[in-house]
């Protein structure tokens, strides 16, 4: 079997707990990393190795030149409507992070984009089985 290919938007902060997640993944491969700092990429490529060609700084570029399934987005939450909406332009599935977006129509637009596209938008939920979320429950 395959893995889904994957290139993952936002490779430092909470992005690095997405990293070390995939890093001997069955079901997915990282395709490329897009995110604007330098050290994100550097600290990135110590989890999961990463070829310097395949780390951007521009989202249109990585889905111009990388082929993949998904994009993880996993930045600031202003930036995941737009974001989102480049991905599945690109023709890929996307997981991104909580919170969705930041407005009701913004989510609405992406799920609608989705449903034309005959893609699927997942939203992260990736605390929620940790042993504290599950006492505080």
């Amino acid at each position: 079997m395959s893995r889904l290919q994957v290139i993952q938007i936002g490779v430092g902060g909470r992005g690095r707990a997405f990293l070390q997640a995939m890093k001997n993944n069955e079901l997915f491969e990282h395709a490329a990393f897009v995110d604007l700092n330098e050290a994100a990429f550097e600290k990135g490529r110590e989890t999961v190795p990463m070829h310097p060609d395949k780390c951007f700084t521009d989202l249109a570029q990585a889905f111009k030149q990388v082929a993949a399934d998904a994009a993880f987005v996993i930045t600031p939450p202003p930036l995941h409507a737009e974001q989102c909406h480049a991905a599945l332009d690109a023709g890929l599935h996307v997981l991104v992070e909580k919170p969705f977006t930041k407005t009701l129509a913004d989510a609405q637009s992406v799920v609608d984009k989705a449903d034309a596209c005959n893609l699927r938008v997942v939203v992260s939920q990736n605390r929620r089985y940790t042993g504290a979320a599950r006492k505080a429950r």
